[in-house]
């Protein structure tokens, strides 16, 4: 993305997942021609330890950084207290 241009809103929650639309699919965590590796890496110098602990619980709340991630929140029922479903 243009490290230049203002931020942009995320997405609307029904737009097919946080990698579904341009610029957000630019980003390195969903560029799936990248190892898994490179993308997790990405992922996780971008979150917080707040956030990162918002992400254990069976909801998550949006994580919204402007021109490098988009988590839409979410309440999956996987929960990291007892495994992952």
């Amino acid at each position: 993305p243009d490290i230049d241009a203002p931020p942009l809103p995320p997405p609307p929650p029904d737009s097919g997942g946080p990698c579904s639309q341009p610029p957000y699919s630019s980003y390195p965590h969903c560029n799936t021609t990248l190892p898994k590796a490179t993308r997790i890496t990405h992922l996780l110098t971008h979150l917080t330890p707040t956030e990162k602990i918002s992400l254990l619980g069976h909801d998550s709340p949006t994580i919204y950084h402007p021109r490098t991630l988009y988590l839409p929140a979410y309440k999956w029922w996987n929960e990291g207290l007892h495994g992952f479903a």
